[in-house]
């Protein structure tokens, strides 16, 4: 081990030598020593986003969670417009079942940094998955899908067509705030006031008025993508 970190001080572009370097010291399974060589590794390449990801893992097996979380952050520090430290950082929240609030604050904090990157699909998912998993409010999904149609990033239409399915299997006044609800409730209320209207024409009218919102509703969201 000694001549690979002779050999990395002498050269630290030898990029080769420093993977050498670093699987011997996994090996060891000495969190001392493999933090030395990642530290030093990671001060040279700070891009490697797989060696960040691999090195936390190290820090939660051989250490603690705490441990593994402080390295987390330093990544996303040090790399903050990186997709793919930022979904594993988030799942690793999720897994340990961080309070709501702090995963709230990470998902706002990692799509205010790359959330516009192209190739920002499944950290988008993931959130999607997250609210509609662990939260009680199918409007919170709706709210996410709003800005992510908005979002010119990778797998759009796809997006689109499952937002058509959350909006066809949920109830109009569950996913949108009660205010925008009532503004296309009104027509609704007008009708069943009126003392000639019967029981079936009440309930055809709500089902053609349900139905018109959620076209409707779909329509002013897919004028995002066109």
């Amino acid at each position: 081990m000694d001549n690979l970190w002779q050999l990395v001080h002498q050269n630290p572009q030898d990029f080769m030598s420093w993977t050498l370097l670093l699987q011997y010291c996994e090996q060891t399974n000495n969190m001392d020593t493999i933090s030395r060589a990642y530290n030093q590794f990671l001060s040279h390449y700070p891009y490697c986003y797989a060696y960040w990801i691999k090195f936390a893992e190290f820090g939660r097996k051989l250490s603690n969670e705490r441990t593994a979380f402080e390295m987390l952050e330093k990544a996303v520090t040090v790399f903050p417009n990186s997709i793919d430290i930022w979904i594993h950082y988030l799942q690793e929240c999720i897994r340990c079942h961080k309070s709501d609030n702090h995963i709230i604050v990470l998902f706002e904090r990692a799509l205010r940094l790359c959330g516009s990157d192209y190739n920002s699909s499944d950290l988008w998912l993931l959130y999607l998955h997250w609210i509609q998993t662990f939260r009680s409010d199918p409007s919170e999904v709706t709210l996410i899908y709003d800005r992510l149609l908005q979002t010119p990033i990778k797998k759009l239409c796809q997006h689109f067509e499952n937002f058509v399915t959350f909006v066809e299997n949920n109830n109009p006044i569950d996913i949108i705030n009660k205010n925008e609800y009532h503004l296309n409730d009104n027509e609704y209320n007008d009708f069943i006031n009126n003392s000639k209207t019967n029981c079936i024409d009440i309930i055809q009218f709500k089902r053609s008025s349900e139905l018109s919102f959620n076209v409707n509703h779909l329509k002013v969201r897919l004028s995002y993508i066109i």
